[in-house]
């Protein structure tokens, strides 16, 4: 996917820098003219390590990882509210 943000790190290559939600509707009719509904969702959650396990990264990365850390800090707060 092009609009998805990769970036190296010491401790992977391919380091996910981005969060992606898939949603996989279906939709079913039934022989008695029933309409049935299904979602299911797929998440994929930016990766950041821990900066002290990560060796000479930019400023820029650094700003990043704990961007990353924040919102994922966020979505945390907000699963354990629900």
């Amino acid at each position: 996917n092009k609009q998805r943000h990769t970036g190296s790190t010491h401790l992977n290559v391919r380091s996910s820098r981005s969060h992606t939600v898939f949603v996989l509707s279906l939709e079913q009719t039934e022989e008695d003219d029933r309409l049935l509904h299904s979602k299911l969702y797929l998440v994929d959650l930016a990766g950041s390590e821990k900066a002290s396990a990560t060796e000479d990264l930019a400023e820029s990365r650094m700003e990043e990882g704990r961007k990353i850390n924040m919102s994922l800090t966020c979505l945390g707060m907000c699963i354990n509210t629900l």
